[in-house]
């Protein structure tokens, strides 16, 4: 979680600025401010919906746990990927149409991760353990989500200092290969 909410933080954080960078030249400031807001917007209105849709598409579809633990390893992967590559274009992109764009992307990827997390956290223990783990299990997930949120803008915002903001996306990129890597490693040993 550490590794996945730097991508999620980090766009939330910098998207608006990352967008009104990208505006085009003379364009009025409230114009871009008002941009900006809607892409977050954009953002977080994805992110819950993406994030309702993989409730109900795999929590909700009454598989086997080992089933359950296969598909959203799966899916996990594919996000993981897709993360990467949406961070990368958020480095690259020029177009204020395309950093938007990226940045609606985001939400839709990022939301359905944590779901799939605790899902798969409860199908790793037995009945009798979810109730004597489960708060411990989810304080140490939001434990180590905190180090991520807590250390990532502040990185971001010194990158940004010294490079350029497009620079810093590459902080939540390379989290996301180390995530990719996790959880690839995680799926081999189980």
């Amino acid at each position: 979680m550490m590794c996945w909410v730097v991508i999620e933080s980090g766009t939330a954080d910098w998207a608006t600025t990352l967008v009104k960078e990208s505006a085009p030249e003379g364009e009025l400031e409230e114009t871009s401010e008002k941009i900006a807001a809607q892409a977050l917007s954009a953002f977080w209105l994805c992110f819950m919906g993406a994030r309702l849709l993989t409730a109900w598409l795999i929590h909700g579809a009454e598989l086997e746990s080992a089933e359950l633990v296969r598909i959203t390893q799966f899916v996990q992967v594919g996000i993981a990927i897709l993360a990467v590559l949406t961070m990368l274009s958020l480095v690259v992109a020029r177009s204020r149409r395309l950093v938007v764009a990226a940045v609606i992307f985001a939400g839709l990827i990022c939301g359905p991760f944590f779901p799939n997390v605790i899902g798969q956290l409860f199908t790793h223990l037995k009945a009798h353990d979810q109730m004597a783990f489960a708060g411990r299990s989810v304080g140490m997930i939001f434990a180590c989500a905190s180090v991520g949120w807590t250390l990532l803008p502040i990185a971001m915002g010194y990158v940004a200092l010294k490079k350029n903001i497009r620079t810093s996306f590459l902080l939540p990129a390379a989290a996301g290969v180390v995530m990719t890597v996790l959880i690839l490693v995680n799926r081999i040993s189980v």
